[in-house]
């Protein structure tokens, strides 16, 4: 009697490992920048460019970019002006897994839990931060199913069958896409002499899959501060969105695949061009997103749950394992608020841009519904009317907690999947 098999492609968890590491330099301030008197506003950015596994040992390098706002002042000048500076802090980091990972597939995902950046004196800095390596093992393993028995002279052997629903691994692909986009100040701001800082993100992206590949569509968020040009030179700013769409070269997809998409900023750069009349009014904005696409195939197949025969006798032997399945695909949207007391209001004239990133920190199950816990990490920059400090900002962290509903899913189902 020979049976008839099929193997099915999983990629299986082998360890989830979180390490943390603090990042801490300091670094001069450039002849051609003025003094620091004030630190108004810092961002930050870390990212991998390799990861190396040697047996139960991962080596990550990364680097970290920086960059800082601050109110300058020369010793030919007694006018305050805002002054942008820059920066990146290379590091490579051994981190301890839980098992053997020689040959598996290991991805590194990096976040900055933490960035500080203190002036020492008004010509150094220092900068500290705290990131949080991410690395996930997977291998791929290969599930042999029993789907039948090849026919033979013995026609009695009875087969009870069951057909099993699951989704199966079918495209796991890292790539870059590149978003490009121009837009043009508006009649009534002046031109661009300097730009001192800017803010890029993307918002709303939606994808979905198709024959020939990835689609991508979104709006990009856009703030750019600069200084005017003309003789007073004063601070302006210009905040936009821009809306983008694309796609990405995927094999072996289809528009029936259940896509899981993530996305990091990994670089971005803004510059301003002349516009038709030779004035600097246009700005060139590029974005390069590190895109990680999986996509999943819906199937069903008939195995054999039992086999006898009354001829002769059989050794049956049973295996449990694991299959994924979809039971709830679902996008909800939750709102976050909160209140900010500053601590010397009387001096605020404007806000000029608001940023925030959330950062997710448990999702739990109960009562037929999941729970996401985090917080949103908001920072508020202003416009004051004091002319020693014409720039602030104000950072400030609101905890929430999200309820989404889920009918039908039990717990063993979030425990299989």
């Amino acid at each position: 009697m020979r049976l008839r098999t099929e193997n099915i492609h999983e990629y299986r968890l082998k360890c989830n490992t979180v390490a943390q590491i603090t990042l801490d330099d300091d670094f001069n301030v450039p002849d051609t920048k003025d003094d620091i008197e004030l630190i108004v506003k810092e961002w930050g950015n870390v990212q991998t460019d390799s990861v190396k596994v040697n047996k139960d040992k991962a080596t990550v390098d990364g680097e970290l970019k920086f960059a800082l706002l601050y109110i300058g002042a020369s010793s030919d000048s007694e006018r305050m002006k805002p002054v942008k500076m820059t920066g990146k802090m290379s590091f490579s980091e051994n981190v301890n897994l839980s098992s053997d990972c020689t040959g598996d597939y290991v991805t590194c995902q990096a976040s900055i839990e933490d960035l500080s950046i203190k002036a020492i004196n008004s010509r150094k800095i220092s900068v500290k931060a705290i990131v949080t390596l991410k690395l996930i093992c997977e291998n791929l393993q290969d599930i042999q199913m029993i789907t039948g028995v090849e026919e033979t002279e013995n026609t009695d052997i009875q087969q009870l069958k069951k057909e099993l629903e699951f989704v199966q691994l079918a495209v796991n692909q890292r790539d870059n896409f590149r978003i490009r986009e121009n837009v043009t100040l508006p009649a009534g701001k002046p031109e661009i002499q300097e730009i001192i800082w800017d803010d890029v993100d993307v918002r709303n992206l939606n994808t979905r899959l198709a024959d020939d590949g990835l689609k991508l569509a979104g709006d990009l968020d856009i703030f750019v501060m600069y200084i005017g040009n003309g003789e007073t030179g004063n601070v302006q700013w210009y905040e936009t969105t821009a809306s983008f769409e694309g796609s990405l070269d995927i094999s072996g997809c289809n528009a029936d695949m259940i896509p899981y998409v993530n996305f990091q900023i990994i670089g971005k750069t803004i510059e301003e061009r002349p516009d038709m009349d030779g004035e600097n009014r246009d700005i060139a904005v590029e974005v390069v997103l590190d895109m990680d696409v999986k996509a999943y195939e819906e199937r069903k197949k008939d195995v054999i749950a039992d086999i006898y025969s009354p001829s002769y006798d059989m050794e049956i032997e049973n295996s449990d394992t694991q299959l994924r399945c979809l039971v709830v695909r679902n996008n909800v949207s939750s709102r976050v608020s909160g209140n900010l007391q500053l601590e010397n209001y009387a001096d605020l004239m404007q806000i000029c841009n608001c940023t925030a990133t959330v950062q997710l920190d448990d999702v739990t199950f109960s009562a037929g519904e999941l729970v996401a816990e985090g917080v949103v990490s908001a920072n508020v920059f202003y416009i004051t009317s004091s002319d020693s400090q014409p720039l602030g900002s104000v950072h400030t962290i609101i905890p929430f907690a999200s309820a989404i509903k889920i009918d039908g899913v039990s717990l063993m189902h979030l425990n299989t999947t």
